[in-house]
């Protein structure tokens, strides 16, 4: 009768994967072949081969895995498949992305509302990043940007968010028109102030001839329609 030489011990390498991608289960040990199996009976074969690739996983999972060296059956090892999961990338800014920025009152707050990450990375979309939690950006020039958050968890599984555009403009002042005609024909009906919009915490006021407020407004619409709690006034010079 012959001797046949027994299987190796297995060295098991387990896998980890963030959630949804691939996990990769290695095996090695002696120059036999290897089978997998999904029970420790070692009754459903799965594969064989020294490693195991699962493709986005979602929940962990363990497999058995054993080395056949002629015709011999080494024992069965646990080998597992970790799923990680991922963190959530959130961020809100003050001002929001409703507020065009005026150089150099250009500073973004930036409130890291992530979950289950440890370290972040931020794009602001001009050339500059930060690792910051919650990190303050001033814009210099002018233009629209896109923020990138990355939220990264001690695995290195990450998620990501973008929020934009934020509008950076170098306003020097308004451009208000010196007249206008509310006369019912649909053309050149209100006072429109051009870039208004541009400055969010304006206040306007505007007076007759005889020093007598006529309009008030915060947060100015361009909708002044010349008329004064309903009525029109009259026709003459005004300041504002």
């Amino acid at each position: 009768a012959s001797v046949l030489g027994a299987p190796s011990a297995l060295t098991t390498e387990d896998g980890l994967a963030c959630n949804g991608e691939d996990a990769l289960l290695r095996v090695s040990g002696g120059p036999g072949s290897y089978e997998w199996y999904d029970d420790a009976a070692g009754t459903s074969l799965v594969q064989t081969g020294d490693s195991l690739l699962l493709t986005a996983i979602t929940a962990s999972d363990s497999f058995y895995v054993r080395e056949v060296l002629t015709g011999c059956n080494g024992p069965l090892g646990l080998i597992t498949a970790e799923v990680v999961d991922n963190p959530t990338a959130s961020f809100i800014s003050n001002p929001d992305t409703s507020i065009r920025l005026n150089i150099p009152q250009s500073d973004v707050q930036f409130v890291n509302l992530s979950s289950g990450a440890t370290t972040y990375f931020w794009d602001f979309g001009d050339g500059s990043t930060s690792s910051d939690i919650s990190p303050i950006h001033n814009y210099a020039e002018p233009g629209n940007y896109s923020v990138l958050l990355v939220a990264r968890t001690g695995q290195n599984c990450i998620d990501s968010i973008v929020y934009g555009p934020f509008e950076v403009l170098n306003f020097e002042g308004f451009n208000a028109p010196s007249g206008f005609s509310p006369n019912g024909d649909t053309d050149n009906e209100t006072w429109v102030i051009d870039d208004i919009y541009y400055s969010p915490t304006h206040h306007i006021t505007v007076f007759n001839r005889w020093g007598d407020l006529v309009l008030e407004a915060t947060d100015y619409q361009n909708d002044w329609d010349g008329t004064y709690n309903g009525v029109p006034v009259p026709e003459g010079v005004y300041v504002y």
